[in-house]
């Protein structure tokens, strides 16, 4: 009963689950026919209506292809043209970039790099030298390289060796460690089988003692294979350990080896970085040894060379001088030194002229300059000349004015500068000049000391008779008492 009710039960379920299904397969074909249906009337219904136009379009004019070529078409013109506008706030900020952009340090260097100067004879040695050291080097290195590849490969050699020695003498004593095992276990197989014949009498006691003594052989067994596998380990552990204490050696040397290499290199280099800021600081020098002359409005100007390869700067303006001759190339110190000491001077005969009076000051300021520039001992000696003169006619006017004055203190003062005048070494004229007006100081001096002993004796008489009258008064004067 019980089964009978159950598949009456699940026939009924898949019933109703094919209904359903068959409900909705026809539901689903129902829509879809209508839908065709639906979509076939639309297109009758647009077959329909598309008839007239299809009239309407017969009625029209056909185009050929000879209308189509020569038919004209009229030029297009745009109603406005575009035009850009011109940002003029935009130009007034525009400029150039820059030839050179960077900092001022790598500015600085890609134009001494740009205005470098080189002599190929010079560059051809350098080139030569260092060439000959690379290749000095070079053998060096491939020599060092070949010893140590040959002690590299000895010492490899030797490992190998010792290695496959090693392994042989291993391979042989467990081929004699296994015989012998081999040997033993026949034996022992040859007893085993012996007791088996004679334990006729004692099955069950002789099957007790051979599981015994089977099981103390496998025990043993594991026991001798176990210290075997412990000493193999061993022996590899050790064989390894060799290996990576000889890499270890290796890799010293090799890095002992590349750091005396770059020590070298180093050295190398800084020996050329040494020989080439010699020969710029000794360009460099050289360079400023070298004078230009250009012309300029109202006369010359002097450059002369930067302390540096390449370049120059403006040294020296003369004014109101000319070039007498075409002008070189490169001038020399000798040959434009003159020419500032002739300035000089010039700018201190100027001055003499000055009225009411010579700015002494002024003309002793350039001829201290004239000085600087006097590159010949006839040179300096006609500055020092002018300076000499100007100092005696500066004395020789403080005299005077001092002279002028009739007082000793003054008179005095006047000696002191025309003495300190005859120490110039004038001229025999101006010698003679100032020889007469020191005896005419002398002779005023002289006078007022005179003048000055006369005025002294008076008041020493006058003192003298004053004193006398007094005395005399005194003896003729009666006593009041009488």
């Amino acid at each position: 009963m019980g089964k009978k009710s159950l598949t009456k039960s699940t026939t009924k379920k898949k019933a109703k689950k094919t209904s359903t299904k068959n409900t909705k397969k026809t539901a689903t074909k129902n829509t879809t026919a209508k839908k065709v249906v639906t979509k076939a009337a639309a297109k009758k219904t647009a077959v329909k209506k598309g008839t007239p136009k299809k009239s309407a379009m017969a009625t029209k004019k056909k185009i050929t292809l000879k209308d189509l070529i020569f038919k004209k078409f009229d030029t297009w013109k745009p109603e406005e043209f575009f035009k850009v506008e011109i940002d003029k706030d935009a130009l007034k900020a525009y400029a150039a970039p820059p030839f050179i952009t960077g900092s001022s340090d790598d500015t600085e260097r890609i134009k001494e790099i740009l205005f470098r100067k080189f002599d190929p004879e010079t560059m051809r040695k350098q080139i030569e030298e260092l060439k000959a050291v690379a290749e000095k080097e070079a053998a060096e290195k491939a020599a060092m390289e070949k010893a140590e590849a040959e002690r590299k490969a000895a010492e490899e050699k030797a490992a190998k060796e010792k290695a496959e020695a090693e392994r042989k003498a291993a391979e042989e004593k467990a081929a004699a460690e296994k015989a012998e095992a081999e040997k033993k276990a026949a034996a022992e197989k040859e007893a085993a089988e012996k007791a088996a014949k004679e334990k006729a009498e004692a099955e069950k006691k002789a099957a007790e003692e051979k599981a015994a003594k089977e099981k103390a052989e496998a025990e043993k067994k594991a026991a001798m294979e176990k210290a075997e596998a412990e000493k193999q380990a061993a022996l590899e552990r050790a064989a390894s350990e060799k290996v990576a204490a000889e890499e270890a050696v290796a890799k010293k040397a090799a890095a002992e080896k590349k750091a005396v290499e770059m020590k070298r290199n180093i050295i190398a280099a800084g020996a050329g970085l040494a020989i080439i800021l010699l020969m710029l600081i000794g360009a460099s020098f050289s360079n400023m040894s070298n004078f230009y002359l250009k012309p300029a409005e109202g006369g010359i100007e002097i450059w002369r060379g930067s302390f540096a390869p390449m370049g120059q700067k403006k040294y020296f303006a003369l004014q109101g001088v000319e070039l007498q001759e075409p002008a070189k190339k490169v001038y020399s110190k000798e040959d434009v030194y003159p020419l500032i000491f002739h300035f000089y001077i010039e700018q201190a005969d100027s001055l003499l002229e000055v009225q009411p009076l010579p700015d002494f000051d002024g003309i002793k300021h350039n001829l201290d300059n004239a000085l600087n520039y006097g590159v010949t001992a006839e040179l300096r000696e006609t500055a020092q000349n002018r300076l000499n003169m100007i100092d005696f006619m500066i004395l020789v006017y403080k005299a005077d004015i001092a002279a002028e004055k009739a007082s000793l203190s003054s008179l005095n003062s006047a000696m002191s500068y025309y003495k300190e005048a005859a120490g110039l070494n004038p001229a025999e004229d101006q010698a003679e000049q100032l020889k007469q007006k020191i005896e005419s100081v002398l002779q005023k001096i002289s006078l007022l000391e005179q003048q000055a002993a006369i005025a002294a004796d008076k008041e020493a008489i006058a003192g003298a008779e004053e004193e006398g009258v007094g005395e005399e008064e005194e003896e003729g004067a009666v006593p009041e008492h009488l």
